[in-house]
């Protein structure tokens, strides 16, 4: 291998390098990472996502990460909330097998 061609992989990988920091430095959202969760406290879905918790938070570089129960409805309070949440990547939803039988109770899903 050349010099030359040792020198053009190196500033390639550099820059590649250097494109990499900067997006995924742009892609960290700021603030906590919002899980909404349209089931109640003490749940199968809460008690796994609370054990998760510090390891999300780990995983996400050490983003916080905030659990919020909004219960009722048969999850539809919970799953609107999660619906008209910003589009900004710091919420997201956890559901659980009530959205597989909510359409069958309810006639009309809001």
């Amino acid at each position: 291998m050349t010099a030359k061609m040792n020198q053009r992989i190196a500033l390639a990988f550099a820059g590649t390098t250097l494109i990499l920091a900067a997006a995924s430095a742009s892609a960290q959202p700021a603030g906590p990472l919002k899980v909404i969760l349209p089931v109640g406290p003490g749940s199968g879905v809460d008690t796994i996502m609370r054990a998760a918790q510090g390891a999300m938070s780990k995983a996400l570089g050490g983003q916080p990460v905030v659990i919020e129960n909004l219960p009722g409805a048969g999850g539809t309070t919970g799953t609107q909330a999660i619906v008209k949440a910003a589009a900004d990547g710091n919420t997201i939803g956890v559901v659980s097998n009530n959205h597989a039988v909510n359409p069958s109770v309810f006639k009309k899903m809001p």
